[in-house]
């Protein structure tokens, strides 16, 4: 389907838009709620209606084709499966979902995309971070709606090609947690702990692949940027390290978001998981390969230090929107 056709096929499909839109919501595999839910501000999350789902199969086909040379599954029609064959060997198969149970989720949105950013941005100081994919919109001054984004199913994709893990299911308790987060951002005030700015620098950090350890070291730094000041040089006793570690078991007992240990098991002390993760820290600083079977065992692999450490950082930017004062009184000790 070429452009021109698509955007004839827009204003055939959706007559009811106007100075309005729908976004996909790329991550949402399953909404647990009524019809709808308002997030107030003219925002609506609910299940693609059919005309919706049409246009949103042609934008996704766009954003991510699906090519006879290599076979993809659409995530959003069908479900993955795993079955270990062999110790260390796994095989992947999908079946096609029935079409009541299609994973094609939408945020509606009145005016402008200003506030649906807005509303995708705060989700990030959630444990359900929201990742737009296409969109739809009609404003004044346009013949027909328009479309665009897409950059979070680019990023999604390739994780989606074997697994459903990264889909969220959505009830009432974290859908009314996005809701109180959103509001509480748009009334943020206080400026000592520059929330805002640590919340895109985090965001930022989506365009380094999570293969790659540099990403590893963005979300450390962030979470140092809140908690840490410039340690004295005479001073062994405030080190980045040392800081991080005592401050981190002092606010992880305060968190509204659990700092989660689990990640590693119970075998492993959380002030040695923080020392072994500043450790790690130093290897990909200093460009040396982690050895994960010696010391770095507790921590598993890179994928479970990253996943922890993108947790971590999380619950104290959560932390810092529910007690600024209290972030910045302990960076600064």
């Amino acid at each position: 389907m070429n452009w021109q056709v698509l955007l004839e096929a827009l204003a055939t499909n959706h007559p009811e838009l106007s100075n309005s839109g729908f976004a996909h919501i790329a991550n949402v595999g399953k909404l647990e709620a009524e019809a709808l839910y308002d997030f107030g501000n003219g925002l609506q999350i609910r299940k693609a209606r059919p005309n919706e789902i049409v246009t949103l199969q042609s934008l996704v086909y766009l954003t991510r084709p699906l090519t006879p040379l290599i076979q993809t599954r659409n995530p959003y029609e069908t479900q993955s499966h795993s079955k270990e064959t062999k110790p260390g060997s796994v095989s992947y198969s999908t079946t096609d979902l029935p079409k009541d149970e299609w994973r094609y989720h939408v945020i509606t949105f009145e005016g402008t995309n200003a506030k649906l950013h807005d509303f995708v941005d705060a989700s990030v100081l959630t444990r359900s971070r929201l990742e737009l994919g296409p969109k739809v919109f009609a404003m004044p001054g346009l013949k027909s709606p328009g479309f665009g984004g897409g950059t979070a199913l680019g990023r999604l994709w390739d994780e989606l090609a074997y697994s459903d893990e990264p889909f969220l299911t959505l009830n009432t308790t974290e859908l009314d947690d996005l809701k109180l987060v959103y509001q509480k951002v748009g009334d943020i005030e206080n400026n000592r702990v520059e929330l805002r700015d640590t919340m895109k620098r985090f965001a930022q950090l989506d365009g380094i692949p999570k293969s790659s350890p540099l990403r590893f070291l963005g979300y450390v730094s962030i979470l140092e940027s809140m908690i840490t000041h410039a340690p004295a040089p005479k001073d062994p006793y405030d080190s980045l390290t040392r800081q991080v570690r005592q401050k981190m078991l002092l606010v992880g007992r305060r968190c509204l978001i659990p700092v989660p240990y689990e990640i590693f098991g119970t075998g492993t002390e959380p002030d040695t998981l923080w020392t072994r993760l500043y450790e790690y820290r130093s290897a990909i600083a200093h460009g040396a390969t982690a050895n994960f079977s010696g010391r770095l065992q507790c921590l598993k692999n890179p994928a479970a230090a990253l996943d922890f450490i993108s947790s971590a950082t999380v619950a104290v930017m959560r932390q810092a929107l529910e007690e600024p004062d209290l972030i910045a009184d302990l960076r600064a000790c």
